[in-house]
């Protein structure tokens, strides 16, 4: 399962790499390890983000 996400920040402990993503269709957030993540295809580049930001009253 591949999903766009966007580098925020990461951590090194050793040879361990951490990189927290913000996903840009979902807007979650979550931290991963650096051999997860693949090149995105140019293709969907271009494409905006498609989470919409919503709030409850």
């Amino acid at each position: 399962n591949l999903d766009r996400s966007k580098s925020r920040s990461s951590t090194s402990d050793n040879s361990e790499i951490a990189v927290e993503l913000a996903y840009l269709d979902y807007g979650n957030n979550e931290e991963g390890h650096i051999t997860e993540l693949r090149p995105l295809d140019p293709a969907f580049i271009r494409l905006p983000a498609q989470a919409i930001y919503t709030a409850l009253e």
